[in-house]
């Protein structure tokens, strides 16, 4: 593009972007406040886990199943927090083993 503005507001896209896992959350304050956007986001990264692309397939694989299954949509959501608990659940129950012995 041409236009010296377009060349700028992928800059300030940026601010307010994270992508992790194959999710995308964006935060904007349409152009009034680029750096609350940018405090806004590194905010929301310290909170999203790490583990946020497991989440993703489970919810794809979950959301599947739903719709061969016809579940109705108020109920989806509490599935997949459920499906999500699961996953923490299990983790809690499986035994650490010990490092190598020093």
């Amino acid at each position: 593009m041409t236009d010296p503005a377009f060349r700028i507001a992928p800059k300030f896209l940026d601010y307010g972007t994270i992508a992790r896992g194959g999710v995308t959350i964006a935060v904007s304050t349409s152009g009034s406040a680029p750096a609350l956007a940018g405090l806004l986001r590194e905010a929301i990264d310290g909170l999203l886990p790490a583990e946020v692309g497991t989440w993703l397939e489970h919810a794809h694989e979950l959301s599947r199943r739903q719709r061969e299954a016809a579940v109705p949509m108020e109920l989806r959501r509490p599935q997949l927090l459920e499906t999500l608990n699961q996953l923490y659940e299990s983790r809690a129950r499986t035994p650490i083993s010990p490092g190598p012995a020093r």
